[in-house]
């Protein structure tokens, strides 16, 4: 297992791994536009936003993509993620280990805080103890209505 930048050869890949978050989740209530996906991931890819974890046959596992924001009200920037997934058959693996390493180095460069969310509803205790390994400070939590 190791990470890399995700490259364009790896969209194809990505929607699919989309898809199987898509299927996961309480996502199902939104429409899935799968020109306007291809087009945010295809953005993150070429501006080298989007992470990949790969096999030792180089097929793509998992993918994190970050980005630098500003909140409404303050002109310091922070990273966001903005996709983080991992394969359902490599969550046992390093994978999201290793992608989560590569966020947090990256935003250190930058110099700038990183902050993950977690808006899919699938194994929300490993995803604490994940985030908790890299000293995040958990902030709250999302509520959704309606899905």
């Amino acid at each position: 297992m190791k990470v890399r930048l995700a490259t364009a050869d790896d969209l194809i890949r990505g929607m699919e791994l989309f898809d199987k978050f898509y299927q996961e989740g309480a996502l199902q209530r939104f429409v899935l536009n799968r020109d306007k996906l291809m087009a945010f991931m295809a953005k993150h890819i070429a501006e080298k936003n989007a992470i990949v974890a790969v096999d030792d046959h180089d097929l793509v596992v998992g993918v994190l993509a970050i980005s630098g924001r500003l909140h409404f009200f303050s002109d310091t920037p922070y990273m966001e993620d903005v996709w983080f997934y991992v394969d359902k058959d490599y969550r046992k693996t390093r994978a999201a280990f290793m992608l989560m390493r590569a966020a947090v180095d990256h935003a250190k460069r930058c110099g700038m805080p990183l902050i993950m969310s977690v808006t899919h509803g699938t194994e929300p205790d490993r995803k604490d103890k994940l985030f908790q390994m890299f000293d995040f400070t958990k902030l709250g939590g999302i509520y959704a209505w309606g899905l």
